[in-house]
């Protein structure tokens, strides 16, 4: 009987994986893709952007990162959806509004979200927007609430050691 909830488990899975690759270039974000995404972006300055549907300042934000795109595309961005795998398609119409399907998206999978925020920032407690910046030696700048685009100008092209996280 412990089969069954395991089976429907990975159907669930499968189904969800199916739905990223039809709605665009999604990743799904599940334990050990933090790690993945540091290690592919070693060496270059970044931003990692988390955000949800819900999220009101992370929807004012969508424009500043569509802005700062368009002015400045040798900025990397990666954005994470903390949303569910049931709302791919929410998520994908509103980055095509946005002009951002092309950036490296990726979307909670886990099924405990609370897990996978800890893997990024164990003092990270869910406040969105909440972005990382990271400089070629992969220090790391947190910040809280919705940026500009000068904001995101700004700290993209600091490559110095940044000061604590808040």
């Amino acid at each position: 009987m412990k089969k069954i909830p395991k089976l429907i488990g990975i159907a669930s899975l499968l189904l969800a994986m199916t739905a990223i690759t039809q709605a665009g270039s999604f990743r799904p974000f599940i334990s050990g893709s933090y790690q993945k995404i540091l290690a592919d972006h070693q060496g270059t300055p970044f931003a990692l952007i988390l955000w949800s549907l819900s999220c009101s300042s992370c929807l004012k934000e969508m424009s500043a990162l569509a802005e700062l795109k368009q002015r400045h595309p040798e900025f990397t961005l990666v954005l994470i959806s903390t949303d569910t795998l049931d709302e791919i398609k929410e998520i994908n119409q509103l980055l095509e509004r946005h002009l951002l399907t092309d950036l490296e998206n990726w979307v909670f999978a886990g099924h405990n979200a609370q897990t996978l925020r800890f893997e990024i920032d164990p003092a990270w407690y869910g406040e969105l927007p909440r972005t990382y910046f990271f400089n070629r030696s992969q220090q790391r700048t947190a910040i809280s609430g919705a940026l500009s685009p000068e904001d995101f100008l700004s700290l993209l092209k600091d490559d110095r050691p940044p000061a604590p996280s808040q």
